[in-house]
């Protein structure tokens, strides 16, 4: 559904454009600003760390950091693979061991000596220092070995599964790899990075609140391009190519983040004819008119639906403002609770710890430690005579709950005694 305001006079829309677009940007921006100064002034995390690889899709004409503009012009589809190095994790090792599990070993794995990196950045953008990212993220190279790569990283997986993750608005090609690994490193599983010609300027430049290179503009161009039937085309060659050329139990997930939800709504009320394992709305930046649309297919194509929402989310309500100031009043699936049969929805405000000043401000990201916790513990359970719905057992979701709990039950006792 969408509505139109006629607004009065153009006076009247003058004064609206202003006021909502400055007093909805000024927090944005600060906030959106500072995720790179902090990233980079992290401190380093000693050898020995995990080099993570990971795979790409991409219709961009070069994956490549925040400073080479050839990153957000559009070209023919091609796959590749690069790696990120993350810090070490007790579960990755044999217990009493200094060697990586066995599985992860086969799916490529390995631990580097020598080679400092940094803690991830928790959101789900999965910043990296920009300024020297070569030993955190390696180049990406176009691999003709892709599919049977891949396959092996499947099969060599103890869940059998592959994510598709979609990135949102300004994330470079260099950054998205970055979130890929990190996904990859939380799931246990093979990820595959679709990343779509985005500005890729969010934490790394100050953004104008008028002219060209103003946030309104770059939203605006990014939204066109995602829109752009070819994105749409090669998407779904992807997908399709998951099906056809990696192993037949293979299960296949979606997982988007922000704008990157408005590509993977469009292909799901589309007319492939993939049924896929999961699908994971993450901050989802989708108007209701391609909800409604995309509605009409879900059921049949996806087994398990979750739309992981903020009431609070600033990005979202900035989105909404920007759409406002074009005359359309809408509502963002990730804003709220909508009540769908068949679709978990996860308000992941009650479940995140805020860790980062960013994620106060803005608090428009998931973090991946509870995101790839919450889909690894989870239970499926199928209901007979009903749809594909599936229940997840929200192991993180109720310890955080009952933490927060506890912490109240233990204030109001010490408010009390005093």
């Amino acid at each position: 559904m969408k509505i139109v305001f006629r607004l009065p006079t153009r006076a009247y829309i003058k004064g609206l454009k202003w006021s909502v677009y400055r007093t909805s940007m000024v927090a944005f921006i600060s906030a959106m600003t500072s995720g790179s100064v902090v990233a980079a002034n992290m401190k380093p995390v000693e050898p020995p760390n995990v080099r993570i690889p990971v795979f790409y899709a991409t219709d961009r004409k070069v994956v490549a950091d925040n400073k080479d503009k050839n990153g957000s012009l559009i070209a023919p589809i091609s796959y590749g693979s690069s790696s990120a190095l993350l810090p070490i994790q007790k579960n990755w090792l044999i217990p009493q061991s200094s060697e990586l599990l066995t599985n992860l070993s086969e799916m490529g794995w390995t631990i580097d000596k020598v080679n400092s990196t940094i803690r991830p950045y928790l959101e789900i953008r999965g910043y990296v220092s920009e300024e020297s990212p070569a030993t955190i993220v390696s180049p990406p190279v176009v691999r003709a070995t892709y599919w049977d790569d891949l396959s092996n990283q499947v099969t060599s997986s103890s869940t059998k599964t592959v994510y598709v993750y979609i990135h949102g608005f300004a994330a470079s090609g260099i950054n998205s790899l970055y979130a890929g690994a990190i996904l990859s490193a939380q799931t246990e599983s093979p990820v595959i990075v679709f990343s779509w010609p985005s500005a890729g300027t969010a934490g790394l430049k100050p953004f104008h609140l008028i002219g060209k290179n103003s946030i309104r503009e770059r939203y605006r161009a990014d939204r066109k391009v995602i829109d752009d039937p070819q994105v749409l085309k090669d998407l779904s060659e992807t997908i399709t190519s998951l099906k056809t050329k990696l192993p037949t139990d293979t299960k296949i997930v979606l997982v988007a983040h922000s704008l990157g939800n408005r590509l993977m709504a469009n292909y799901l009320a589309g007319n492939n004819s993939e049924i896929l394992d999961g699908v994971y709305f993450l901050a989802a930046d989708v108007n209701q008119d391609i909800v409604d649309k995309m509605l009409k297919r879900l059921d049949s194509r996806s087994r398990y639906t979750a739309v992981y929402y903020n009431p609070n989310d600033r990005v979202l309500k900035v989105s909404a403002a920007n759409d406002l100031l074009d005359l359309r009043l809408t509502k963002k699936l990730g804003g709220f609770q909508w009540h769908v049969p068949g679709i978990e929805f996860v308000n992941y405000k009650e479940i995140a710890e805020p860790r980062t000043a960013d994620y106060l401000r803005v608090q428009h990201y998931v973090p991946f430690d509870h995101f790839g916790s919450i889909v690894r513990t989870g239970s499926p359970s199928y209901k007979a005579g009903e749809s594909n719905f599936v229940l997840i057992r929200r192991t993180t979701i109720e310890k955080a709950k009952a933490k927060k709990a506890s912490t109240r039950r233990a204030k109001r006792g010490q408010s009390r005694s005093s």
